[in-house]
């Protein structure tokens, strides 16, 4: 019966000339018969009329009445104020023009920046357990904070007993060859435990392993999903074809998942192999982003990177700082990767807390 009910009200709105030709139809109806019975009773036709309608009451009152109880009439309203506008739109195209314009605007603003908010703030990132993802960083001073250089990421590395796996990523650039096409596309150089990092597997062949990240290696390259399906037609024997980068031949081991890094520029992964002269204290290029291990929490993190400065201190100040760093009180930190996002596009955020300074 409800359902009946309300499929009758919804019918009344594309029915309502008929229905209004019906309840007048019904209206006089009734009214000559109350004449008819007023002359019965001795009433000159006139005061039989008058007679009629006094006692009928108010007809347009009764009409209305009549159409709230068989329709919707938010919905017949709506209708209403959309003919009207409509119509009053009609009337100066030039204004109407202007007016949609600015609506669509205004409408299309507010959803680029909700995508954006709801893609950076809200959802979690694309990877297993974010909470334990962090980026590491140097604090010569409460207000100075440095990327790293490669002997203290090795020492990290190293001694870092908190991470279950830490890496260094640094974006590159290279000329893309791929048969008669070339295009130079956005790439990255990484240790071989950046994966590990994201938790993130192949989806087709492998990601790096130990040792593609020394000297003499191999030249090996990991591809996005989006280059792949781009520049190579998703083709299933893509592990079978080299990729040329700058003119040196890459082999192909593996290519990434569709989803876990489509906003990074990235196209692209390739091993970063430190030459000598690189092996040193005083370039601070390396961005480094870890795991913790299940069960270490930020805290413990701070705490144990505290330790390990405090046991190197001396070997970085005697080799990287001038004597008046020395008297200022430097530190290394680690902040939480799950909060927010300002990594350019990706949903991947590193300075998303006011850490304490360690």
């Amino acid at each position: 019966m409800k359902l009946r009910f309300a499929a009758g009200r919804l019918l009344a709105l594309v029915r309502k000339r008929r229905l209004d030709r019906e309840l007048d139809g019904e209206i006089l109806a009734h009214l000559e018969m109350a004449e008819i019975h007023a002359m019965a009773a001795g009433l000159s036709p006139e005061d039989a009329r008058r007679e009629a309608r006094r006692g009928f009451g108010g007809i347009e009152q009764m009409k209305e009445d009549h159409r709230a109880q068989r329709s919707v009439r938010w919905a017949e309203n709506l209708l209403r104020d959309v003919r009207y506008g409509v119509a009053a739109l009609a009337r100066d195209p030039g204004f109407a023009a202007v007016t949609i314009g600015l609506l669509a605007l205004g409408i299309g603003a507010n959803t680029a920046v909700f995508s954006i908010v709801d893609a950076v703030l809200l959802k979690p990132l694309p990877f297993p357990e974010p909470e334990r993802m962090v980026r590491l960083w140097e604090a010569p001073t409460p207000t100075l904070h440095n990327n790293t250089t490669t002997l203290t990421f090795l020492d990290w590395k190293r001694q870092g007993a908190i991470f279950e796996a830490l890496s260094v990523e640094e974006p590159v650039r290279a000329a893309v060859a791929t048969g008669a096409d070339a295009a130079r596309l956005s790439g990255k150089l990484v240790s071989a435990d950046y994966f590990n990092v994201f938790g993130v597997k192949a989806r087709i062949g492998r990601t790096f392993a130990l040792g593609e990240d020394q000297p003499g290696a191999t030249p090996v390259v990991v591809l996005s999903y989006s280059l792949w399906q781009t520049q190579f037609g998703a083709d299933p024997d893509i592990l079978k074809r080299d990729l040329a980068l700058d003119g040196e031949s890459h082999r192909i081991i593996g290519v990434l998942p569709a989803g876990s890094f489509d906003r990074d520029e990235a196209r692209f992964w390739k091993p970063l192999i430190f030459a000598p002269d690189e092996l040193n204290r005083g370039q601070h290029w390396l961005h480094v982003i870890g795991r913790l291990r299940a069960g270490v929490s930020i805290e413990q993190a701070r705490a144990n990177m505290s330790m390990l400065r405090a046991g190197l201190g001396g070997v970085i100040r005697k080799r990287i700082w001038p004597s008046r760093w020395t008297r200022s009180r430097s530190s290394w930190f680690t902040i939480p990767c799950a909060a927010r996002s300002t990594w350019r596009s990706e949903r991947f955020c590193w300075c998303c807390s006011s850490p304490a300074q360690m």
